[in-house]
């Protein structure tokens, strides 16, 4: 009788531990996703021209893709000015698109850039009707142009101001 006791006793101690391993994981995981939580809400500066008003972040079902964040920002800069705004890197193609937003369409223009220091790029887009992608956004805007970027290339971006 006595073995039986220190057998529960030692199955006892098997299922803290391991109640304890799993609480410990949970702990971990959660706080990888508050931290990840944190990172992706934080305002994300691009220098004193382009004034943060929000982002979308998308990719979180199965066929989604990886999650990701496009940033948005408000700007009075021209196409061309947002070309030179960025002074290390080289614009290597721009075109201008059309883009639909219900019923409406602006102009939108696809702004390619690779870094001179580096192999990195960025791909900016840059929205002519600020207010009608403002509106589509709820962003709340005192400027004529939005522009975005992806938060996979953003520090890319930030290296080339």
């Amino acid at each position: 009788m006595p073995k039986t006791t220190i057998q529960v006793s030692k199955s006892k101690n098997k299922k803290k531990i391991v109640i304890g391993v799993v609480a410990v994981l949970a702990f971990v995981v959660a706080g990888l996703v508050a931290w990840l939580f944190w990172q992706t809400n934080q305002p994300h500066p691009l220098g004193d021209k382009l004034d943060y008003i929000g982002k979308d972040s998308y990719g979180y079902g199965i066929s989604d893709g990886p999650p990701t964040t496009d940033y948005y920002y408000a700007t009075d800069m021209t196409v061309d000015e947002v070309v030179a705004y960025f002074k290390g890197a080289t614009n290597t193609k721009k075109g201008e698109l059309e883009t639909n937003f219900g019923k409406d369409i602006t102009s939108m223009w696809l702004i390619y850039f690779q870094s001179k220091s580096s192999s990195e790029n960025f791909t900016i887009s840059y929205y002519s009707d600020g207010n009608l992608v403002a509106k589509n956004n709820d962003f709340k805007v005192s400027k004529k142009h939005i522009l975005n970027i992806n938060s996979r290339e953003y520090d890319i971006a930030h290296k080339n101001l």
